[in-house]
């Protein structure tokens, strides 16, 4: 999302004259992405090739010990951005690198996965060190992943620097227009517990199954509906969450909707009653800034990630108790004007992050500096 974000943003940058070479593997998400007119001269895209089959060890070694560095000597860039957490090699140029791996700094995360998750992980941390040893500056997410990355990794503080994340601009202008108007669905019509993210095994997905499970009757009672985006076909693990949803017959309160544009999720940031983000760790979690940005109250764990992104403006419950969630969340059921003190809380704190086009020039002044 975040490379999405930036290649479109690109051509709205004024008095951009710099050119850019983008490498890309040849993957779905990044296939077919395109610049504006003004700026695809200045702009080239490369696609790599990438053998999924290979293990995940072997292409994070190959990607960022050779091929990388190789590209980076062909082309002899001014500077070089990084957005996949990895640049270990040493180079004669400038280098930025953005850190957003919760397990390169989350010890807790680390300690409860499985041995091969450990273990890729563990070598994941190897090669972060080496990026951090040898990178001009690290850029990360939030002020909190700052002060871990700089505690578990002896950074200098002045090489690490904060740049928030910012929504894409579809979701931003559709935001603005929905505020401006106030043509809001009435609080009565607002059923939809909203959670977006992908899949994986510390996004809390096993809690909601748990969660409905013990209050499958409350939720029937005044037609909750908890609406999550998981894309099956992401991997294996996604694929049999789902299928434990209709085994356990809970499908009549968690409906997933798939992997979904964001043309169509929009609808759903303006329909649900509030988004709950029940992620154990995060560096960031751009959907919740989404949400924030069309008014929703925000219902997250009580965890430092959390407070980090959020602030004041959310709702927290202790993060391993179903019963406080659950409290949280039927209290805005029943309690409008608690709804409507969050919801001004989470457009209040939106404002608090950058637009798409100063996101882009922080990191470009960062790459000139």
């Amino acid at each position: 999302m975040l490379t999405k974000i930036f290649l479109n943003t690109l051509p709205q940058i004024r008095n951009n004259q710099d050119k850019f070479i983008i490498v890309l593997p040849k993957l779905p998400p990044y296939t077919g992405l395109s610049v504006g007119q003004k700026t695809q001269k200045n702009v080239k895209i490369f696609y790599l090739p990438y053998w999924d089959n290979f293990g995940k060890l072997f292409i994070l070694f190959l990607y960022n010990f050779l091929i990388f560095p190789l590209i980076a000597l062909f082309f002899k860039p001014k500077a070089i951005l990084n957005f996949g957490n990895f640049a270990p090699v040493p180079l004669f140029f400038k280098k930025i690198v953005l850190m957003h791996h919760s397990y390169l700094v989350d010890d807790k995360l680390l300690a409860e996965a499985n041995f091969t998750t450990k273990f890729i992980e563990t070598f994941k941390r190897i090669v972060f060190y080496l990026t951090a040893r040898t990178s001009n500056s690290i850029v990360v997410e939030t002020n909190f992943i700052k002060d871990k990355l700089i505690e578990k990794y002896n950074v200098s503080e002045n090489a690490v620097y904060v740049i928030k994340n910012p929504i894409n601009r579809s979701l931003y202008e559709s935001s603005q227009r929905y505020l401006e108007r106030g043509e809001f669905l009435s609080y009565k019509k607002r059923k939809i517990v909203l959670y977006v993210s992908r899949y994986a095994p510390h996004k809390g997905y096993d809690f909601i199954n748990e969660l409905v499970e013990k209050y499958y009757n409350k939720f029937q009672d005044v037609g909750a509906k908890i609406y999550i985006t998981i894309d099956t076909s992401l991997n294996e693990e996604a694929a049999e969450y789902v299928k434990k949803i209709n085994l356990h017959n809970l499908n009549t309160i968690i409906k997933n909707l798939g992997e979904i544009p964001n043309e169509e999720l929009e609808n759903y940031y303006k329909q649900a009653l509030c988004f709950f983000f029940p992620s154990r760790s995060e560096t960031c979690g751009l959907p919740l800034i989404e949400a924030m940005a069309f008014g929703l109250p925000i219902i997250v764990p009580d965890l430092d990630y959390a407070h980090a992104v959020c602030g004041k403006a959310a709702l927290y419950y202790n993060s391993n108790e179903v019963g406080d969630a659950f409290q949280k969340i039927w209290n805005l059921y029943q309690n409008e004007s608690l709804w409507k003190k969050y919801s001004s809380k989470s457009i209040k704190k939106f404002n608090e992050y950058p637009t798409a086009q100063n996101w882009v020039s922080d990191y470009l002044n960062l790459l000139k500096s």
